[in-house]
């Protein structure tokens, strides 16, 4: 069990007068905390709970990210309750939208689930920003070159070994028109770029709905009854997933979530194919309705899954060498399993006579 703490906790002295809403705290639960983010469950005075939040370095931008991208495009995520930000840290408070997520209840249903929301939330998107013509800050679109660069990056890293060092240099002679493909063939859109299990919430919600009765005498407990109508409200419940920690959050056509999605359920040995299957009947179903989600098809899945592999991954080893490795040494030691995986996407992609 987690220390809940009754004390304001260290750090969080001068958010105080920006964020009023914590004179009410009565206990706070640590849910994380490193050096670029901390994350806790506050309890208060009325018994109701809230998530809060304080960020720094890369992660300093969630709050924006908020404010900026999530909520002008209409977003299924916790609502944002308030927030303060200065040039070096970022205080806010979100919705609590539940405690379990999909890495403490990895069933293949929920990771369908999650598949079917990723297309809504892709879907949703691509409409917003091609029909209704919404905007959002430039900063937040990342193009071909970020990828690039972060392939760049690794070659001339001293911490790459020659064997890194050999797949890098292979990828460097596909991945530029690959991504010229990407970027012309597929449409803008968001991506979570952290779509892993501890980022899925399961929030389970009771509704009630009517039923017809043949008599109003007898009515079960778990049953509201109203007699004069001859009506019975019959509660069901119902899950959803809720996408939390969006501070690497961008625009962009590629498809890391798809691949850490699939990377996640292949490593609780819950079915890539029906997992995929899943996306792909969604965004079927969504394109009946809006050719928005018809555009998302418009390259195979299974070779945007690839190249949002290839993607992903370079740009979180970069991110591990840059930055993460100060706060999280560990982080290092996923190094060596990263660059397999990439070596999988780039076979899936390229034949392997075209990458010697």
């Amino acid at each position: 069990m987690k220390k809940v703490d009754t004390h304001l906790p260290t750090g969080w002295e001068t958010s105080i007068p920006h964020l009023p809403l914590l004179e009410e705290a009565r206990a706070w639960e640590p849910l994380r905390k490193w050096g670029l983010s901390e994350v806790w469950r506050v309890t208060l005075r009325s018994g109701q709970t809230c998530i809060a939040k304080r960020t720094n370095g890369s992660m300093l931008k969630e709050y924006a990210i908020y404010r900026e991208l999530l909520i002008p495009l209409g977003i299924s995520r916790p609502c944002l309750l308030s927030g303060w930000q200065t040039e070096t840290v970022s205080y806010f408070l979100l919705e609590d939208v539940g405690h379990t997520t999909l890495e403490q209840q990895p069933e293949s249903r929920l990771f369908m689930l999650a598949a079917r929301q990723l297309a809504r939330i892709r879907c949703s998107t691509t409409h917003q920003l091609q029909e209704q013509h919404t905007t959002v800050p430039a900063y937040y679109h990342i193009t071909a070159d970020h990828f690039l660069q972060a392939l760049n990056y690794l070659q001339t890293h001293p911490a790459i070994t020659p064997e890194y060092h050999q797949i890098l240099n292979t990828t460097a002679k596909w991945l530029p028109a690959q991504l010229t493909a990407l970027y012309t063939e597929l449409p803008a859109t968001l991506c979570h770029n952290d779509y892993h299990v501890k980022n899925l919430v399961l929030n389970t919600t009771s509704t009630t709905q009517p039923q017809l009765t043949a008599t109003t005498s007898g009515a079960q407990n778990t049953s509201i009854t109203d007699n004069t109508t001859g009506t019975v409200n019959t509660a069901t419940m119902e899950t959803k997933i809720i996408t939390i920690d969006w501070a690497m959050a961008s625009i962009s056509p590629y498809h890391g979530d798809l691949y850490s999605l699939l990377r996640n359920a292949a490593a609780r040995n819950v079915s890539c194919q029906e997992v995929l299957a899943a996306y792909e009947h969604e965004l079927h179903l969504l394109a009946q309705q809006d050719p928005c989600a018809q555009h998302l098809l418009a390259r195979p899945l299974k070779w945007q899954h690839a190249i949002g592999g290839i993607c992903i991954l370079l740009t979180s080893i970069e991110w591990i060498l840059r930055e993460a490795y100060q706060e999280l040494p560990e982080s290092t030691a996923w190094i060596p399993k990263m660059f397999a995986s990439m070596q999988k996407c780039t076979n899936q992609i390229v034949p392997r006579d075209c990458v010697q």
